[in-house]
């Protein structure tokens, strides 16, 4: 999906701060809105919006969710590991590490595998285990133990899973907060454009409180054409 790009170069909480400053505008200007057709209830829903955008959640709120399951990913992996290490132990009592037996739990450098690679090692490892489940019972081994590291391993992979969901839905939010910023934006600069309008060579002050992008202020008393405003 094409990632959705700021209509603006204002942050969000400026934006966030200007649509607060310009709802307090507007109401104190809502006679002179009033006959050029934007009414209360207009600018009540204006400022239902500009919250509503203030309390999305930022781009922090969703990498803090990605962080927690990415942590109980790898609580998740740490544990299967050592009933990995526990179950091939049994495997190099029996028949020692050169043995085809231990190799065919295949769990060399299994730290460094990545997560996909761990998670295919553990159900080989519970496979094999169970492949030979008979061999190793009289020296310690159980099925439990096995049924555990199966157990774990399905864990394991829900917990891979919710990291991906937990992923996809960070850009969908963050994709959902570009175009609620720049539906938002698109509003700001059509009301501001009226503002100007009604007090454009009338009130200095007034008109200024409805300029978005205000990198250079007229010292004159009355507003002339701002060259350097970008909205």
């Amino acid at each position: 999906m094409k990632e959705a790009k700021k209509k603006f170069s204002l942050t969000f909480a400026d934006l966030a701060m200007f649509v607060s400053n310009l709802v307090s505008s507007m109401t104190r200007d809502s006679a002179e809105f009033a006959g050029r057709g934007v009414d209360a209830a207009d600018i009540t829903a204006l400022e239902a919006l500009g919250n509503s955008f203030e309390v999305f959640p930022t781009d922090d709120f969703y990498i803090g969710a990605i962080q927690i399951e990415v942590d109980a990913k790898n609580a998740l992996r740490a544990s299967s590991q050592l009933m990995i290490q526990s179950i091939s132990g049994y495997f190099e009592q029996k028949w020692g590490i050169k043995s085809g037996e231990y190799k065919q739990l295949r769990i060399r450098n299994i730290q460094k595998m990545s997560d996909n690679n761990f998670l295919v090692a553990s159900r080989a490892v519970v496979s094999v285990a169970n492949l030979y489940i008979s061999d190793l019972t009289p020296i310690g081994l159980t099925q439990s133990e096995v049924d555990a590291l199966e157990t774990e391993a399905q864990l394991f992979e829900d917990k891979l899973n919710a990291v991906a969901d937990k992923k996809k839905l960070r850009d969908d939010k963050a994709r959902e907060r570009v175009d609620l910023a720049n539906n938002l934006y698109d509003i700001v600069t059509t009301y501001c454009k009226i503002g100007k309008l009604i007090w454009e060579y009338v009130n200095e002050a007034k008109y200024n409180d409805y300029i978005i992008y205000k990198a250079w202020r007229s010292s004159l008393s009355k507003p002339q054409k701002h060259m350097a405003e970008l909205d």
